[in-house]
């Protein structure tokens, strides 16, 4: 199974609105992996009495002005797509056109991640439970071109702005292949899931929006599952991993 998402590099990382510095934080990946937006501002109390169906129909089906948005805005789940094109469009909001143009790393404003991973046998109808341990390996071509080529700029500029974020990257690898720990996460196949479910006592304009949506964007959940080391609930991490890929960057200009 391949899944795409689509991530954007923050404009303002140093701002205080959520939406400045980007939905996962993508300038910390090689440490953080992918961040779901609950862990910004992401409060227990959204979740209290809300099953593994509520936070879908939340996250997928919400109304702008529905009593689910503060969940939906701040969700301990991560979208992914079937359809490597959707992922990139994501990134917009479908707010506002944009050109994508492929570019190197250090240019991009966007890129597309692909998880890739081979599903074991479903825990209910359309939802997986994976296991896996932390790695940053499929990581280690683009660390060493970043060395390579902020070491070039260095010597021939004398630019030294790259190499410090290119160690971290490096000492961040280091870390995650050191982590030998059982991570686990929820993979969730939402039109399945939904249309095995009973439906009686779910939000019907929830349900029809989520399952439109989720149809039209071949739409799957990724709900990171790793205990918070004071046990006040799940982690919103999903770790850098053997699944996980950069697969392309991209430049945007507005069209």
């Amino acid at each position: 199974m391949k899944l795409y998402r689509g991530d954007s590099v923050p404009s303002n990382s140093g701002s205080g609105k959520a939406g400045d510095r980007g939905r996962t934080f993508a300038e910390y990946f090689v440490s953080n992996g992918l961040m779901a937006k609950f862990s910004d501002g992401g409060s227990c109390a959204l979740l209290d009495g809300k099953d593994l169906i509520d936070l879908v129909l939340a996250h997928v089906g919400y109304e702008q002005n529905g009593s689910e948005k503060a969940l939906a805005y701040r969700s301990p789940m991560l979208s992914f797509s079937e359809c490597e094109s959707t992922a990139l469009k994501f990134t917009t909001g479908r707010r506002k056109a944009e050109n994508f143009n492929l570019c190197s790393f250090e240019d991009a404003t966007h890129f597309v991640w692909m998880l890739q991973v081979d599903l074991p046998e479903e825990s209910s109808a359309g939802v997986f439970e994976l296991g896996f341990e932390a790695d940053a390996k499929n990581l280690n071509e683009l660390i060493d071109d970043q060395l390579h080529r902020s070491r070039l700029r260095q010597a021939e500029t004398g630019d030294m702005s790259l190499i410090p974020v290119a160690i971290m990257n490096r000492a961040s690898a280091q870390l995650a292949a050191g982590d030998k720990s059982e991570h686990r996460a929820i993979l969730v196949n939402v039109v399945r899931m939904l249309s095995a479910i009973k439906q009686e006592g779910r939000n019907p304009l929830l349900l029809s929006n989520t399952i439109v949506r989720a149809s039209r964007d071949k739409q799957w959940l990724l709900y990171p599952s790793d205990p918070m080391p004071d046990g006040s609930g799940l982690s919103s991490r999903f770790p850098m991993n053997i699944h996980l890929h950069i697969h392309k960057y991209f430049r945007a200009t507005p069209r």
